[in-house]
């Protein structure tokens, strides 16, 4: 029974630091950072990015830093 308990424990632990490098970063000028997924690059130059919280935001490339 410690075993298992141990596995799902470990299993549980990977799939989580697993879904956390799945989010993409934004460093802004201002010192910002942004966290969430990128869902569209725009003709204008900007990026419309989903944020980990569900807000939905456009950035224009002017305002990114790296």
């Amino acid at each position: 029974m410690k075993k298992l308990a141990l596995l799902v424990f470990m299993f549980c632990s990977l799939f989580a630091i697993a879904q956390q490098q799945n989010e993409d970063i934004i460093y802004l000028n201002d010192g910002s950072i942004l966290r969430g997924k990128i869902i569209e690059r725009r003709d204008d130059g900007g990026v419309k990015m989903i944020m980990n919280g569900g807000r939905e935001i456009v950035i224009s490339m002017k305002e990114v830093n790296k």
